[in-house]
């Protein structure tokens, strides 16, 4: 695989719309690229899912934001990642600050 092909370039677009703010513009670009990615790349799709459900999250999807989130553990647990792990305590976080738990 090569680290920029199009799902990569696809989801740092999205992520970035994420970052900026714009989770409406960044969640069907993080979606894509899921699906476009590598099945076997379980990092990196960890990594994106737990982006996707920020966004989804960002937006007030709670049961599609937690419902990603709960799908993103088992490709996270395949890897030993302190920044997938990371991203995982920030959508934990995240969650908390609307009142709601997984």
């Amino acid at each position: 695989m090569t680290y920029l092909d199009e799902p990569k370039l696809i989801v740092d677009t999205g992520i970035a719309h994420g970052r900026l703010g714009e989770a409406a513009t960044a969640e069907p670009l993080i979606a894509d690229a899921l699906r476009r990615e590598d099945h076997t790349n379980q990092r990196g799709r960890a990594f994106h899912s737990f982006w996707l459900a920020r966004t989804q999250l960002d937006q007030g999807k709670l049961d599609q934001a937690c419902h990603t989130a709960t799908q993103a553990r088992e490709p996270a647990s395949a890897v030993a990642s302190e920044r997938v792990s990371g991203h995982l305590r920030e959508f934990y976080d995240q969650l908390a600050h609307t009142g709601t738990s997984p």
